[in-house]
């Protein structure tokens, strides 16, 4: 819940911020205002998991920023379109099905809209929540002179005004920051024996945060940093979860008191569970969730 919070507050607050140069009402008699013309690219979630990128997530936030900004300037003309990807001409439409065919796709869905679709006459924002496309995306965005706002991902070339003009991120930290702050958290604490699990059924987002983070902590000198993944899609089965993420919390339990944890909620849920049951959760043991 905390995070559908803040992706609710942050698309709000950013599509105040870009257009608030538009609300001055001195200088509404003096000249027309152009139309806002959003448009967001989005996947629903096919795979049955929450994705911090997908439409279950993302679309509430833009429908309340969307009438936040309308409730707020009733003088601005807004539009706004959802663009989802289209398969061969002999299938029907689809939206996609994970956020890996989103990457693919992205690149040409902006370039076709830019080219075909886009009202020269308005002012042209492409909201998109980012997977691992959104470097490509600023590229184009930066060339054509678009508005470009990420809710989801983010990089540290966002900060770069030369190399990003353009990119607004309504975003977290980019994985690099995360992989800096657990150092600084762990050695705060004087936690140095760490254990890094990531559930590979997981989104992206947090696939791709786990990679970074992993590698990092790994590289520092003054930490003790072990390596654990399970897939809970294929752990299907009645007890395949329970016995293989339980012998994995068996086996660190003697020897390390901090977890990283990389997963979907359901996943986390389940492995909290088995973690009560292995008397993990007494005040000795702690874990640091990311999902």
């Amino acid at each position: 819940m905390r995070r559908v919070f803040c992706f609710l507050v942050s698309c709000a607050m950013s599509l105040h911020q870009i257009f608030a140069r538009f609300a001055d009402p001195s200088s509404m008699a003096e000249r027309s205002l152009p139309t806002l013309d959003l448009v967001t690219s989005i996947f629903r979630d096919a795979t049955g998991r929450d994705s911090m990128v997908s439409l279950n997530y993302i679309g509430p936030s833009v429908a309340t920023g969307l009438a936040e900004l309308r409730r707020t300037y009733p003088f601005l003309n807004v539009t706004h379109r959802y663009v989802v990807f289209e398969q061969d001409a002999d299938m029907k439409s689809s939206y996609y099905a994970t956020c890996l065919d989103q990457s693919y796709y992205q690149g040409v869905n902006m370039a076709q809209w830019y080219y075909r679709e886009r009202r020269p006459e308005a002012v042209s924002v492409w909201i998109n929540a980012g997977c691992g496309e959104y470097l490509i995306l600023n590229e184009l965005a930066r060339a054509w002179n678009v508005l470009y706002v990420t809710t989801a991902a983010g990089d540290r070339i966002a900060r770069n005004r030369a190399l990003a003009p353009t990119w607004i991120p309504a975003t977290y930290p980019a994985p690099a920051d995360y992989a800096e702050y657990y150092h600084r958290f762990l050695l705060r604490h004087n936690w140095t024996t760490i254990a890094i699990i990531l559930d590979s059924s997981g989104p992206q987002f947090l696939k791709n945060t786990h990679l970074v983070v992993s590698r990092t902590l790994q590289a520092y000198k003054d930490l003790r940093v072990t390596l654990h993944k399970y897939a809970s899609a294929e752990l299907i089965k009645p007890g395949a979860f329970e016995g293989t993420v339980g012998v994995l919390l068996s086996d660190l339990k003697p020897s390390c008191r901090i977890i990283l944890f990389f997963g979907h909620s359901d996943s986390l849920r389940r492995f909290l569970i088995l973690a009560v049951q292995n008397n993990m959760t007494n005040g000795e043991y702690v874990s640091v969730l990311d999902f």
